[in-house]
């Protein structure tokens, strides 16, 4: 089966984040289901790719050492009784790669861009996350209001809807369907700009893809798109909330995400992809 990288790009970036979307808040069985998509995309990519590709022989130090980081990461959580959470998902992934990396089969490719992906993720997670918490400055949450809660409640306000903000990330849904709303860390949709950034770079890396220059472009829309699919999922949560109650908006919360992403990433990257 052949696959441009072009739209191989767009079709990964769709499933790695509607995986994670479903995984964490939604149906496992179908964020298993788009995980599953996302290796064959990427086995295909590497298949189909015309640049060479050093071979891989088997290593069983990155065999080892990917265990041992698997071990290590669920033994830490179990001792500090913790809950798995993003970097630890990373954490596990990034084992799983190592050890794929260094099978010399025929899904080391796999492992590679996997090794690469989670790296850089890793790495971005802990510069926009984890080490301005260390020194209180939230530039996430910072994010979350004005630049996610502001805009929704303009947009909102612009066509009648009865909402305001009253505190900060928390949005008012006036009228009968009375609710306070806190955007939360996972609304901002900052995991989807480092899931497709990180997958972008690393796919790069891993499979000589593009000059960085192109490589620069195509995570620009790429960007945009996740900003805009997260800002049209916010507003229409609220609406929502709105219009039916909060019940009914969080039965289909976590899956707005996802949708909302393939609807406006495609079309843009189409649209990108036919001005080459």
């Amino acid at each position: 089966m052949k696959l441009s990288s072009e739209k191989g790009i767009v079709a990964l970036a769709a499933l790695i984040v509607g995986a994670s979307i479903e995984l964490a808040y939604g149906t496992a069985y179908l964020g298993a289901v788009f995980l599953l998509m996302s290796l064959a995309i990427i086995f295909l990519l590497a298949k189909n790719s015309e640049k060479e590709i050093p071979e891989v022989r088997r290593s069983w130090f990155l065999i080892v050492v990917g265990g041992g980081t698997i071990a290590l990461d669920i033994i830490a959580n179990s001792f500090l009784e913790s809950e798995i959470q993003t970097f630890d998902t990373m954490v596990i992934l990034f084992g799983i790669s190592l050890m794929s990396y260094g099978s010399g089969s025929k899904y080391s490719e796999i492992g590679r861009f996997g090794v690469y992906f989670t790296l850089i993720f890793l790495t971005l997670f802990a510069l926009l996350f984890m080490l301005p918490a260390r020194v209180s400055m939230y530039i996430p949450y910072l994010y979350g209001h004005y630049a996610v809660a502001v805009p929704v409640v303009k947009l909102l306000e612009s066509v009648g809807v009865g909402v305001r903000i009253s505190d900060f990330r928390i949005i008012e849904v006036l009228g009968e369907n009375h609710a306070f709303l806190r955007i939360d860390l996972a609304c901002f949709g900052w995991y989807s700009l480092l899931l497709v950034t990180s997958m972008v770079l690393s796919y790069n890396i891993a499979f000589r893809w593009k000059d960085w220059r192109s490589v620069a472009k195509v995570l620009i829309v790429l960007s945009v798109a996740v900003y805009l699919a997260n800002l049209l999922r916010v507003a229409t949560l609220v609406y929502l909330t709105y219009s039916f109650g909060s019940e009914f908006m969080l039965k289909i919360h976590p899956h707005l995400g996802w949708i909302f992403f393939m609807l406006v990433l495609l079309p843009l990257s189409y649209v990108f992809l036919k001005m080459r």
